[in-house]
């Protein structure tokens, strides 16, 4: 019996090493790679690398990436100046280090510069193999084939899609995770977090994909939350580590939905960490979906929490108050009133095509600009 309906399938074609001295497990290519570093990253972990670069036969060429999201004359200057004879790739860092390693590998094969892939006329043909070793928890960069950019120019955030930027290794050891300041730990969790609940809450996704989600979830719910003064526990960092790549292969199989548009639509209004922003958001979204669920949030905050939850309105309730609390432990001074052009804001949201398809609530003007409002209220 044939459907018009898409058949699901899984792939993950990065292979990810896992654990404590997992850098030491990856197989990088003969030849000159380009290594793309946070400024924060030194010491143990990037000897790791030189240590199998140099078994594998591998010359290094090295860049420091400047704190702050991949923006695209940065991404387009740094690539006028790196060597051309690159055979592979490697970032190890934040999410935003990760993207920019993406884009700089994307030029390598697909030429022209980074912001001709947003709306055209360049078209994606390629990248250089790619090897990423996340050192935050939630980005999910390390399995997923996007890359987040900024156009200098317009200010407007984009995501870049295609099979090439899926890395052929990646290497994500928990102990990196140590030392990583409170805040951006906190950020990066709930970015994974709603990585996870968009997955699950994707109107017509991929459910091969929803036990995978629906773990993440409970980690999301047992591990967020105040840290202990002197940093989490391995077996923390461990959780956090998972809850990141369970968000990243959540996202590589369901796109996100009208959480990540929004954060998207009002990041050139704040100066929040994307992670917060979702989190921020999150409640207005889940309320601009609510009639649409027919009990589907219920079952995903249920499965989340293992409480018996009976209705939509219930699980919006308990999600929200538990994200208040969450963000609650974040530095006590900053405001979370966000403050933008309303028109500006809903017309990019509007740009994203694809929202419609994804969201149990009605994706129009009228509606949006509502939302929108309530937000800058």
């Amino acid at each position: 019996m044939s459907t018009n309906n898409p058949i699901p399938e899984f792939h993950l074609p990065t292979k990810v090493y896992f654990g404590a001295g997992a850098i030491s497990s990856l197989s990088l290519p003969k030849g000159m790679v380009l290594v793309v570093r946070s400024a924060s990253m030194s010491g143990g972990p990037l000897q790791e690398l030189y240590d199998i670069g140099t078994k594998a036969s591998a010359e290094y060429h090295v860049i420091t990436k400047s704190p702050g999201e991949p923006h695209s004359t940065d991404i387009n200057e740094t690539f006028a100046r790196c060597p051309k004879d690159i055979e592979a790739v490697v970032g190890i860092g934040g999410g935003s280090t990760l993207d920019f390693a993406k884009a700089l590998a994307l030029l390598y094969v697909s030429g022209g510069s980074i912001e001709e892939y947003e709306f055209g006329p360049a078209t994606i043909t390629g990248a250089l193999p790619l090897f990423l070793i996340p050192t935050t928890c939630g980005t999910g960069s390390e399995v997923t084939p996007y890359c987040v950019i900024n156009n200098s120019a317009t200010k407007r955030k984009y995501t870049l899609s295609h099979q090439s930027l899926r890395p052929v290794q990646a290497a994500i050891d928990p102990e990196l995770l140590k030392g990583l300041p409170i805040r951006t730990q906190l950020a990066t969790a709930l970015d994974a977090f709603t990585h996870c609940l968009e997955a699950l809450l994707h109107r017509s996704g991929n459910r091969l994909v929803d036990p995978i989600s629906e773990a993440g979830l409970r980690i999301a719910w047992k591990r967020i939350g105040p840290t202990p003064a002197g940093g989490a526990s391995q077996e923390v960092r461990n959780d956090l580590a998972i809850l990141s790549l369970y968000g990243g292969i959540s996202i590589a199989h369901n796109r996100t939905g009208l959480i990540h548009t929004l954060s998207v639509a009002f990041a050139e209004f704040c100066d929040l960490p994307h992670g917060l922003l979702n989190a921020y958001l999150t409640e207005y979204a889940l309320q601009h979906n609510l009639a649409g669920y027919n009990g589907r949030l219920a079952t995903v905050i249920s499965s989340m929490t293992g409480r018996d939850i009976a209705t939509d309105a219930e699980a919006l309730a308990i999600v929200s108050d538990w994200l208040h609390k969450s963000i609650d432990t974040d530095t006590a001074d900053h405001a979370f009133t966000i403050v933008g052009d309303q028109g500006r804001i809903v017309r990019r949201i509007l740009q994203d095509k694809g929202l419609s398809g994804v969201s149990h609530g009605i994706i129009d003007e009228a509606s949006l600009n509502a939302t929108v409002a309530r937000i800058l209220s």
